[in-house]
């Protein structure tokens, strides 16, 4: 990249792409990156970069090693500083070979493009649990009755979605609050409440006796509520 730097023929966004393929390249000045990523890299249209790395590989600092044939990025050989037309080239030395490119660069690629892959979007299960359930209390919402009526209506619909969990935070932020579901109860008086249910089954000799609390959960409220 020194090198590119020094170079006075290269100004303006020609530099800036010549630097861009001088940072991909590896040690021995190769380099993969799609035209679209030097595009976003110099900040201008494709069809400007394709014009420039034409202008760059006549001037010697940039030569097409490999064309990947639509299926792979072409692989660049990158020479910032170009070697001038006079200097001799040794005829015992055999030139490099251009017809294999180096194959871990295929390997990267590949293994690129897999971590680039689009997430699908998939259907959601009946017992399916948001990350984060307590998001519908935040918002004013009963967290379990809001997370069962999200679910129906998500397998009857037949919804499908990349990512549910920023989808029931969105809900829970909109639709949901009109959809007249049980508002949330204030963490203290929940607190104070489930403290009162623990005694009073307790003391009825309930507690550690049943699994299913619901229903006991129930007649204690109708008691409190008298």
């Amino acid at each position: 990249m020194t090198e590119a730097w020094k170079n006075e023929d290269v100004s303006g966004n020609r530099l800036l792409l010549l630097l861009a393929l001088c940072d991909y390249a590896n040690d021995d000045g190769l380099c993969y990156p799609t035209v679209q990523t030097l595009a976003k890299k110099v900040r201008v249209q494709v069809r400007s970069v394709q014009k420039m790395l034409s202008e760059l590989r006549s001037m010697g600092l940039v030569d097409r090693y490999k064309d990947g044939g639509g299926k792979y990025p072409n692989i660049y050989k990158v020479t910032p500083t170009p070697v001038p037309t006079d200097t001799p080239v040794p005829t015992d030395t055999p030139p490099p070979s251009v017809e294999t490119p180096p194959s871990i660069l295929i390997e990267n690629h590949q293994d690129n493009q897999k971590k680039v892959k689009k997430k699908k979007s998939v259907s959601i299960d009946l017992d399916w649990m948001p990350k984060n359930l307590d998001y519908a209390r935040e918002h004013g919402l009963a967290p379990e009755t809001a997370r069962e009526y999200f679910v129906t209506w998500a397998v009857s619909n037949e919804k499908k979605y990349k990512d549910w969990d920023l989808t029931w935070a969105n809900a829970c932020r909109s639709w949901l609050k009109n959809k007249g579901l049980p508002t949330a109860t204030p963490r203290k008086k929940k607190q104070k409440e489930d403290e009162g249910f623990v005694k009073w089954m307790k003391e009825c000799g309930y507690w550690g006796k049943v699994e299913d609390l619901d229903p006991f959960r129930l007649q204690y409220r109708e008691q409190i509520d008298r």
